[in-house]
């Protein structure tokens, strides 16, 4: 009787195993269905990725925002032919794209010509490409967790490597697929195109005569007229000639590139558009079975961490009263300032990862584990004070410059964050948002803060310049 039940068993699980290999199999044999959006979704993003690539040389210091605004326009058309909308997250993520490309385009305001030159600039660079990827992460659902929250740094890890390069050769497929459907439509379809396509061309041939007359004329009878067509006659010679050399033998490498920029950002669209995790299986994730270590290792392993800590307050306290009893004449500010600070802001990093270690390898609901991480978040907002007092010293002493200024921010940043996981540990709320939100209109209102100009000022006033 035994026998026959795990004989049974057995035969179970091999009729389980072959079904699932079919169906595996099956899935892997499953063409793609290309549509006409994904092809003009190709087209785009060959014109983005050669604006990326080689803009600098014909739109100046305008191509970073005139690929914004293709990248946007992209997400836009296609979300659309998906008859989707936009929802308020996504609304809210265009928002900094679009004020992060805008920043670039000050420049070209009156008195703002070295707007550019600022020491902020990689950062707001960095921060569109982030803002860019999420954006678009967000409006085609394909977030791991379909919210913003802690997982939003692997969101961003998905956005930049894993959808585009594991759809990487899709542009390819959809051109493929395209030539094919286009040779294999009927004779009359193409009939009717090719004389509607004529009918256009002869139109405009039609045009040149009476414009070659009128034009001229036209340009007599206004200066500014005039003046428009030559700047206009001038600009259209000058891509004309640009494009045709960047088609040229020596550019190949730079063409290359061009290329592998088209299948990066097309596997990045396709990829984000027709990803797998939805917000439905962020609930079917959720609900699954939590991966965790044993109680009593967590337990041994944050005590020991958060008592070093203690133990360096302790220490820290003693030292502070030993300095203010013993009436130290000789005290150098700077060396004050600078010592251990750039350690009290990474130990500060270092909690943001070993805060989600121990919540998601633990029984968050637990009493003590909540205990442990909030004595872990108030020491960390420990450190952070900590290590703020001493830029604030560092700066009343020697004055703002810019790397002095983008820290305290940094530090503000990391200070919002911590305050927000200390108190969702025992009420229920979104953390990182909160943070990232806050991170992220900071940084643009420093961004548009016009750096340079205020902390000359500030230093005028504070007697470190002379005017």
């Amino acid at each position: 009787m035994m026998m026959d039940e795990n004989q049974r068993t057995v035969e179970e699980y091999q009729v389980e195993e072959h079904r699932t290999k079919e169906i595996s199999a099956e899935s892997r044999r499953v063409k793609r269905n290309y549509e006409r959006r994904d092809y003009l979704l190709a087209l785009i993003m060959a014109a983005a990725s050669f604006v990326y690539v080689r803009g600098s040389e014909f739109f100046s210091g305008a191509w970073l925002p005139l690929f914004t605004a293709l990248f946007v326009s992209a997400g836009v058309f296609y979300l659309h032919s998906l008859g989707r909308r936009m929802d308020r997250e996504g609304k809210i993520s265009l928002f900094f794209l679009i004020a992060g490309a805008v920043w670039f385009l000050v420049k070209y305001l009156p008195g703002r010509q070295e707007w550019e030159l600022q020491g902020i600039m990689p950062y707001v660079t960095l921060f569109l490409h982030g803002a860019g990827v999420y954006w678009l992460l967000t409006v085609s659902g394909a977030r791991i967790k379909g919210v913003l929250d802690e997982s939003c740094i692997l969101d961003l890890g998905k956005g930049f490597f894993a959808l585009p390069f594991m759809n990487f050769g899709e542009v390819f497929l959809a051109a493929a697929h395209g030539v094919k459907q286009f040779r294999s439509s009927d004779q009359e379809t193409k009939k009717k195109q090719k004389d509607k396509a004529g009918q256009i061309l002869f139109g405009v041939m039609m045009s040149i005569p009476v414009l070659v007359i009128v034009l001229p004329m036209l340009a007599g009878a206004d200066e500014s007229f005039s003046a428009f067509v030559g700047g206009l006659s001038n600009l259209c010679s000058t891509l004309t000639e640009n494009f045709f050399e960047a088609l040229l033998f020596g550019n190949l490498l730079l063409n290359l590139m061009v290329i592998l920029g088209t299948c990066y950002f097309y596997g990045l669209f396709y990829g984000a558009f027709h990803a797998k995790s939805t917000k439905e299986d962020a609930g079917q994730v959720n609900g699954s079975r939590s991966v965790g270590l044993p109680y009593a290792v967590m337990m041994s392993f944050s005590s020991a961490v958060c008592g070093v800590y203690v133990l360096f307050f302790l220490v820290k306290f003693s030292d502070i009263l030993a300095k203010a009893f013993s009436h130290q004449q000789s005290f150098v500010y700077s060396d004050y300032a600078r010592q251990g600070f750039f350690e009290l802001c990474f130990i500060s990093v270092i909690n943001f990862g070993l805060f989600y270690f121990i919540k998601v390898f633990s029984d968050r609901e637990k009493k003590t584990v909540k205990l442990m991480l909030s004595l872990l978040c108030a020491e960390t907002l420990g450190f952070i004070m900590l290590a703020f007092s001493k830029m604030c010293l560092y700066i009343s002493v020697y004055g703002f410059t810019f790397k002095r200024v983008f820290t305290s921010w940094f530090m503000a940043v990391l200070f919002i964050t911590f305050f927000r996981l200390f108190y969702c540990i025992w009420k229920q709320g979104n953390a990182i948002k909160t943070a990232v939100l806050f991170a992220s209109a900071t940084f643009l209102l420093l961004a548009y803060s016009n750096m340079e100009g205020w902390m000359r000022q500030a230093n005028l006033m504070m007697g470190f310049l002379q005017q």
